[in-house]
Parts: structure tokens; C-alpha cells; sequence
């Protein structure tokens, strides 16, 4: 049961609550500020007070410390942690911004490439936390914070790993007990069984399927019918609830609720895979409820489709210039005359029609094209998209490969690889793809990075690379 409102009250002589956020069935988070240095936080005192085993607050005192190891763009730091009254409470950033819940209930389902790319960055902070042994146990969209932030879109951090248990650990402070919100839970939490990653996963699958329908999979009034939907019944298919065509997506969300934990995927980074893997053969003229996650980098054959039809457009509106601004209209054509010379008229500026001679100088129109395609690449590396930006760089290195030893592209690439909380084959086989001349670049990470990992990381591939 909640307690008393502890608006005023100053915890551990260090943060003082200023007003009441919100409230859920483990505990309340209140708005706070550290008191010597003025910054704002969020606090979540829970509602459970601790035993006074020496014991059980020792094992607090573990999970909490690991939690403040959590340093992800897409989750939200823990930074300090206490007791209030034998009653547990965390410390966390301020975040900003409008829930995933919010946003739902405004727009009660989005589009596929918004939904998808939510679903990556919380597949993404997830997978950080699996990591450091983490598992959240409460992913729900009210625990999903959603801001805008340029250039990137929209932007997603994970809230309240106040549910978290230590995966590596075989016990904790709720052992036993089916903790979690019962629309989100997996079968075996439900059960108050012990739990793995394959929790989160499940939840994922249930926020992906409410993005792309609007409504939950198995829900019900009342919270014990909703707990024994979740461990009985199959849910429905994505088109059973939605129109649209909804492609490999409906084997994505079905795998992720499969009722047996060793059926689903067993890690975000699998799940994430798979998301990747279902949208990528979707066509951009498809109807709004399968329209593409994103840009993807178009094949060399397509682009070449595309630039034809655009120099043919250009040649087709300089030739109807020519025909309509250009060439005198009064004049007889009693022979063939030569081509007149290009006149500038008081109202309009026309330009001389040849735009087919780039055409006579296949390396300067390579050129360009491949200038195109790492301008894309660097896009897409912005948003984090690093399958799209890769193709895109290999894509531009075939038609200009001294591109392989362009600055910006080697320090985008090594960024990259060295930043990603998970060893990323992809990223490292990129960097290895650009050579020596990425190892001066990996060989400062390795001398002067603050992080012990990302020293080592770089150190190892700089090795490979020579």
C-alpha cells in the first residue's frame, strides 16, 4: 500500500521531493532536486518496505549498484540510490517529454516506421541491460519516455527498472511473487516463476503489437483474468485486430509471445535482427500500413533506373525551354537552321539544354553519385541505422573507392563501432573493410578513452588492421 505523500520531506539529507509525478503498483516517483547542487531528478520511492535482514538490504544495496551501471542513450541513468523509512528508493535523471502511453492514447496506433524504429531503441537500451545482467520486468509504454531530438526524430529512454532483478543472480527481493504489470507479463512471471531475458522480450512483442494495432493482445478488466489470458490463451494475429498488410512482422510478434520462454527470441539483439530482416523487402508504394521502417539504400541497379529517369526528365524540361522560351515562335523553318543561341529573356533565365554532356564523363558522374551515396550514409549512421548506412558507404566505395580513405566516413565508422554498448560484427567488419587507414583513429581511442572497454575494443581492432 502507498504511504503517506512525501512532498516536502528531504530523503537521506540529500534530496528533497517537490511534488508527486506519478503513481504505479510498486511505488510513487515524486520530482526532486539534490539539495547542495540545485539539479532535479526523478525519485521513485517504493511502496514495499525491506525486511531488516541485514541481508535482504545487502542484496538492495547489489541490484542498485548494478542498475547505476546502466549507460545507454536509450535508458535512463540511475544515480543514486537509499532507504526512506526501511523503504527502498532510486535516484534517477529527469527525463522530459511524453510516454509511449501518451502518445498511444492521442494517436491510438502509429505507422509502421514509426512503430519499428520505437521498438529498435527500446531493443537497443534493453539489450544493454541484458548485458549488465539486467532484466527490467515491466516494460510497458508507460515506462517508455518518448522526445524529439534532432536530427534523430523521436527518441526513446527506458523508465523505472525499479522491477529489475539481477539475471545473474538466483534470487531477489521479490522472489516468488508475480511482479509486473499483468498486460505485459510473460506466462512464467505471471506465475511467480524465475525469469530471464526472454521476459522483456515477451513485453516487447505486446508494445509492438499495441503500436501497430492500437489495442493490447491480452487484456481484460480484471487484472486475474488478464494474468490467466496471459498464461493460456494464444494471441490473436496483427491483421485479426488491424487492417493492413503487416508482412513478416506478424512472425516477429508472434515469436516474441510465444508461451514457452525457449521459443522466443532469446535477446534483443535477435529480436531487433528479425525486425530488421521483416521490413527490409517492403516496397515505398505500399499502403500506409506497410510503408518502410526507412530509406533503405537502394540497389546499384534502382539508382541507375532513378538517375536515367531524372536525366531524362532534365533533358525533357531543358528540350520544352528550348521549344517554348528559347526558339523565336514567329519565325518560318523553310531549312534546317543552326542552333540558336541561348536567349535571356527580361523574365526568364534559361539555361543551355545540353545536361547530357555529364553523361560523357562516366568518372566525374561516378563521382558524384558515389559523393551522393556517403552523404546517405552519414544520414543513416546518424540515426543509428548501421546496416542502411553500411550498404550505403559500400554502394558509394564501388563507384569512387578512394572514398575508403575519406576522413569523415573513417571516423563516422569508427565512432560507431567503438560506441555501440555490444560488440557489433557488422560495425567491426565495416571498419576492417577501410584498412590501415582507420588505425590511427583506433589507436587514439586505444591511448586516450576515459572507458577501460571501448580502450581495449579499439586496441584489439587496430591490431587486426596492421
Amino acid at each position: 500500500m502507498a504511504g503517506p505523500d512525501l512532498t516536502g520531506e528531504v530523503l537521506d539529507g540529500r534530496y528533497r521531493i517537490l511534488g508527486r509525478i506519478s503513481q504505479g503498483a510498486m511505488g510513487v516517483v515524486y520530482r526532486g532536486v539534490r539539495t547542495n547542487l540545485g539539479r532535479q531528478v526523478a525519485i521513485k520511492v517504493m511502496h514495499v518496505a525491506l525486511p531488516d535482514a541485514m541481508k535482504v538490504r545487502e542484496r538492495f544495496e547489489r541490484e542498485a549498484q548494478v542498475m547505476a551501471r546502466l549507460d545507454h542513450p536509450h535508458c535512463v541513468s540511475i544515480v543514486d540510490y537509499g532507504l526512506h523509512d526501511n523503504k527502498p528508493f532510486v535516484v534517477m535523471e529527469l527525463v522530459r517529454g511524453q510516454s509511449l502511453h501518451e502518445m498511444l492514447v492521442e494517436q491510438k496506433r502509429l505507422e509502421i516506421p514509426r512503430a519499428v524504429e520505437l521498438m529498435r531503441q527500446i531493443l537497443s537500451g534493453l539489450a544493454h541491460a541484458h548485458e549488465q545482467g539486467i532484466v527490467h520486468r515491466d516494460i510497458k509504454p508507460g515506462n517508455i519516455m518518448v522526445t524529439p531530438k534532432a536530427p534523430l526524430g523521436l527518441h526513446v529512454r527506458l523508465l523505472d527498472f525499479g522491477l529489475a532483478r539481477i539475471a545473474e543472480g538466483s534470487s531477489s527481493i521479490s522472489d516468488g511473487v508475480a511482479v509486473g504489470t499483468p498486460s505485459y507479463m510473460a506466462p512464467e512471471q505471471c506465475r511467480g516463476e524465475p525469469v530471464d531475458v526472454t521476459v522483456d522480450i515477451y513485453a516487447c512483442g505486446i508494445v509492438l503489437f499495441e503500436m501497430l494495432t492500437g489495442g493490447k493482445p491480452l487484456t481484460s478488466n480484471d487484472p486475474i483474468t488478464t494474468i490467466k489470458m496471459q498464461m493460456e490463451q494464444a494471441p490473436p494475429r496483427l491483421s485479426d485486430v488491424a487492417s493492413g498488410d503487416f508482412g513478416e512482422l506478424e512472425y516477429v510478434v508472434a515469436r516474441a509471445l510465444e508461451k514457452d520462454p525457449a521459443s522466443r527470441f532469446p535477446s534483443a539483439t535477435a529480436m531487433a535482427q528479425a525486425l530488421d530482416a521483416a521490413i527490409g523487402g517492403r516496397d515505398a508504394g505500399e499502403s500506409t500500413a506497410s510503408l518502410p521502417l526507412r530509406p533503405t539504400a537502394p540497389s546499384s541497379s534502382r539508382r541507375w533506373f532513378v538517375f536515367a529517369l531524372v536525366l531524362f526528365a532534365l533533358a525533357a524540361a531543358g528540350a520544352a525551354a528550348y521549344f517554348f522560351v528559347i526558339r523565336p515562335r514567329d519565325v518560318e523553318e523553310p531549312a534546317p537552321a543552326p542552333p540558336p543561341v541561348p536567349v535571356v529573356h527580361d523574365r526568364v533565365a534559361t539555361v543551355p539544354v545540353p545536361v547530357m554532356v555529364a553523361t560523357t564523363d562516366p568518372a566525374a558522374d561516378n563521382a558524384a553519385k558515389a559523393k551522393a551515396l556517403a552523404s546517405e550514409g552519414h544520414k543513416f549512421f546518424a540515426k543509428l541505422w548501421w546496416t542502411d548506412g553500411i550498404a550505403s558507404f559500400r554502394a558509394a566505395f564501388k563507384l569512387d573507392p578512394t572514398l575508403r580513405a575519406d576522413p569523415s566516413i573513417i571516423d563516422a565508422a569508427v565512432k560507431a563501432f567503438l560506441t555501440t554498448p555490444d560488440y557489433d560484427p557488422r560495425l567491426a567488419g565495416f571498419v576492417t573493410e577501410l584498412g590501415s587507414a582507420a588505425a590511427p583513429v583506433l589507436d587514439e581511442a586505444a591511448a586516450a578513452h576515459r572507458d577501460p572497454q571501448i580502450r581495449v575494443r579499439a586496441t584489439a581492432l587496430a591490431k587486426r588492421l596492421r
